[in-house]
């Protein structure tokens, strides 16, 4: 019998509903959730597919990793190896990196945890940091006469692109600035404006665009180099009162931006050098470092419920539950807070939830959650 529940699309931060299909143990597919608010009844194509890593790219069992490969193991004897790990090292030389693929109650578990052992705690968002007082909404897009875009939205976050072009057939002029030769955005944009960087972009910003940019306009960006370029684009915001929106690449990287402040890429590797044991929750660090960069760490504990490359450098790998199978909450990109239950009730998921393993951990560390 077919399954069908609602829930929120784990792709990026635009946050737009979608039904999951499951037939007894099995996922099946998407359909579009059709009364979302969001995105009504449409999704694209990274929401249609979202189930697929999560199916057939799964961590079944906790292992031991021997030069990149997956050996089956038990919870129980791999929970123990790891508080033996971090009790062997100092509070300061634990670190945990976390980020906006896990939910606000597990990142409130994550701080919660760090404050009571005295361990470090990294998020790095892509460059990202909080820019609260010129986040706009998405009915902004739909009022603005002059619409500035920093990457390529039509591509990555199609159900914001969306409403772009509902503005721009109520006439808003679409200017796109991007390093590619050609994107999608720039195809349908009024103006399109190549640069070799972020930086390059926003320091040689011309008088003609700066007076495009008022209390009518809206800059929307989901590429940044540096937190300094986030900074420059949100006093520019304030500057020319246009109104402001990061799109970011994890589903809840602004509700991770709310709870804990980012480190900047060179700080993240210079603190690596003195972590001994770090923990990795739901990330993939080598999306921005290097292998290298991890050399000095002496183990590596991942918890993930899909492969990617960090789980092959790990030393011990624990999946946790895909968004799919537990209840919680994101924040989007316009800091709306999206409850979601669990999805698919008809699948048997036998791995913990990762605020059951960070509890578990912390029962044997002594630490107050």
């Amino acid at each position: 019998m077919l399954n069908l529940k609602h829930t929120i699309c784990p792709s990026c931060s635009t946050g737009c509903g979608i039904t999951l299909i499951s037939n007894n143990k099995e996922l099946l597919g998407t359909y579009p959730y059709k009364r979302h608010e969001i995105n009504e009844g449409k999704n694209c194509k990274n929401g249609r597919y979202c189930f697929t890593k999560y199916s057939f790219n799964k961590i079944d069992e906790p292992s031991i990793v021997n030069n990149g490969k997956l050996n089956e193991s038990d919870f129980k004897s791999i929970i123990e190896q790891v508080i033996e790990d971090i009790k062997n090292v100092e509070p300061e030389q634990f670190g945990i990196l976390c980020s906006g693929n896990s939910t606000n109650e597990e990142l409130d578990l994550i701080k919660k945890f760090s404050e009571n052992y005295g361990n470090k705690l990294f998020l790095y968002e892509n460059g990202f940091v909080n820019l609260d007082k010129t986040a706009a909404s998405y009915d902004d897009i739909n009022n603005s006469k002059t619409i500035l875009i920093i990457g390529d939205l039509y591509d990555e976050n199609p159900l914001v692109a969306r409403r772009v072009i509902m503005a721009k057939e109520n006439g808003a002029k679409v200017i796109c600035a991007d390093n590619e030769n050609k994107n999608t955005t720039s195809i349908n944009s009024d103006k399109y404006i190549q640069f070799d960087s972020v930086s390059e972009f926003l320091d040689s910003l011309d008088e003609e665009i700066l007076d495009e940019l008022n209390e009518d306009a809206i800059i929307i960006f989901n590429k940044v180099d540096n937190e300094e370029n986030c900074q420059k684009i949100s006093e520019i915001g304030l500057k020319t009162n246009a109104k402001i929106l990061p799109i970011y690449k994890k589903c809840n990287s602004k509700g991770a931006l709310n709870k804990i402040d980012p480190i900047n890429l060179n700080e993240l590797k210079e603190e690596l050098k003195n972590i001994e044991v770090l923990l990795i929750v739901n990330e993939n660090p080598l999306d921005y470092i290097t292998e290298d960069d991890l050399n000095s760490i002496k183990k590596i504990v991942t918890i993930s419920y899909f492969k990617n490359d960090i789980v092959n450098k790990s030393d011990y790998v624990i999946p946790g539950k895909p968004w799919a199978f537990k209840e919680g909450s994101y924040t989007n990109s316009v800091n709306t807070n999206q409850n979601f239950k669990i999805a698919v009730p008809d699948i048997v998921n036998e791995n913990l939830s990762e605020i059951e393993i960070l509890m578990k951990i912390s029962e044997k560390l002594d630490i107050d959650l």
